[in-house]
């Protein structure tokens, strides 16, 4: 009886070991496709039990995924996040045990339309592929906890979503949908969505079923008007409704006792809630999007003592108020393309910041206290800052060496060559051709204009393309 157990184990250990090995030899033939020779396996890996189950290939330029994949069988996480496939071999979904799909960031057209068989996938990661559309089947993965379509240029959400009932996270961001399935707000256990940078015009009170919404992002929409039930979630922390056409928001910013995180801001916002200023608890705001009238921010935005981001972008403001200096904890201002002339002297109070954009406004002077600050970025363009001297002319040389250039002083400095720019009624929001999104300018390259991205990809050369306002506070000039 022992020899046949020892037999028996010895069977065992043999397959395990043959069955890594044929784990081993499929990753190595995945590697050798893409002429990653010098990667090891083991780089690349993890195993379990005699079997690799998971499989990062994430920014390794991948241009081919063999067929081999589907030998992976015990495979429970797959990334291959930023490469250059432009294709998903069919042998995929049989990897019946994987979990974890990542294809974000490739030159997909399609996914394998039988991709519903693949019935233990909980997250499902394909943004930043031009798909253009789904496979029907794919709404047959009902438990899937966290979906991907960032990007992915989907015209249309299949009311198929709705199945999903244990989804909490589903993404569509900057695609053109121009509406939602109602099966969309049945699925109560949502804590993030977001449907921001489409053509959505107006979100139904049946969002207020939605009670376990943590982050709601539907900003660069056509919004006419915010529901009264979105004041209603109890657990909502993040919301995010810039860039948008509403004329109001309901002053019910008190009902929101777990709200941190705020952008606001409409082409026809008249005013800011009064109740905003009582959220104590704000850690970060944004007021962007040009607006109907003056906006004037109240003493009371000193109350908001916890914040550390303030972003405010194409607002006609004129003027901010002395509390500004009891925000100490702000580390980020960036207060651009507004109205302003002058700084109050408290503004020197903030000695966190460590970011500081005060581009594009009208600023003709900077208050002596200012030089207590010492920001790791500073941005003073396009102001009429012609005039400064002594210890700010010493700040400004040593915080932004190329201010002085960028200043609006006819007849007292020289002015900057014309610029021919796009023309729009709104402010651009600007992508690279594989949807990526650009946030900046590092300066003029051979063929282009070096960008930064919003992602993290690094430099990146024009050309572009316009997809509603942008986000970041400066554009492409």
């Amino acid at each position: 009886m022992q020899k046949m157990f020892l037999i028996v184990l010895a069977s065992v250990l043999a397959v395990s070991a043959q069955t890594y090995s044929a784990d081993s030899l499929a990753v190595r033939q995945i590697l050798n496709a893409n002429g990653l020779q010098s990667v090891t396996v083991s780089q690349v890996t993890y195993q379990r039990s005699g079997r690799i189950i998971r499989l990062n290939l994430q920014n390794r330029t991948i241009t081919t995924l063999p067929a081999v994949v589907g030998q992976l069988t015990a495979l429970e996480e797959l990334n291959l996040y930023n490469n250059q496939l432009t294709a998903v071999p069919a042998e995929i979904t049989g990897l019946t045990a994987l979990f974890y799909l990542n294809l974000e960031r490739n030159q997909l057209t399609s996914i394998p339309s039988n991709i519903g068989v693949m019935g233990s996938l909980r997250q499902l990661f394909l943004s930043s592929n031009t798909l253009g559309t789904l496979p029907s089947s794919l709404w047959n993965l009902t438990g899937l906890t966290s979906l991907g379509l960032r990007y992915t240029g989907i015209t249309t959400l299949d009311p198929g979503v709705g199945g999903m009932r244990g989804l909490l996270m589903l993404d569509v961001n900057g695609n053109t949908l121009t509406a939602l399935p109602d099966s969309l707000w049945t699925i109560t256990t949502l804590r993030s969505l977001d449907i921001g940078g489409n053509d959505i015009v107006s979100i139904p009170e049946a969002i207020g079923n939605l009670t376990a919404l943590g982050t709601f992002t539907a900003d660069r929409n056509e919004l006419r008007n915010i529901p009264a039930a979105l004041w209603t979630l109890p657990r909502l922390k993040t919301l995010n409704i810039g860039y948008n056409w509403y004329m109001a928001i309901a002053d019910s910013f008190a009902s929101l006792d777990s709200i941190t995180w705020v952008s606001i801001g409409s082409d026809s916002l008249a005013a800011i809630p009064p109740s905003l200023w009582t959220r104590t608890g704000l850690t970060h705001l944004e007021l962007l999007g040009a607006t109907a009238s003056v906006i004037i921010l109240p003493p009371q935005i000193g109350n908001l003592v916890n914040l550390d981001f303030l972003h405010i972008n194409t607002v006609p403001l004129v003027s901010l108020p002395l509390e500004i200096g009891q925000l100490t904890r702000l580390k980020t201002v960036y207060i651009v393309r507004t109205s302003l002339t002058q700084l109050p002297d408290q503004f020197g109070s903030l000695d966190s910041i460590q970011s500081l954009d005060l581009s594009y406004n009208q600023l003709v002077e900077l208050p002596s206290t200012i030089t207590a600050l010492d920001p790791a970025f500073v941005s003073l363009d396009e102001n009429r800052l012609c005039d400064l001297s002594g210890e700010v002319l010493t700040w400004a040389n040593a915080h932004d060496d190329d201010w002085l250039a960028q200043q609006q002083c006819v007849g007292v400095y020289p002015q900057p060559a014309a610029r021919t720019a796009l023309q729009c009624d709104r402010p651009l929001r600007l992508f690279d051709l594989h949807g990526r999104e650009i946030t900046g300018v590092n300066g003029r390259a051979a063929g282009g204009v070096a960008v930064r991205m919003r992602d993290g990809g690094g430099a990146r050369l024009l050309p572009l393309q316009q997809k509603h306002p942008v986000i970041g506070s400066r554009q492409i000039r």
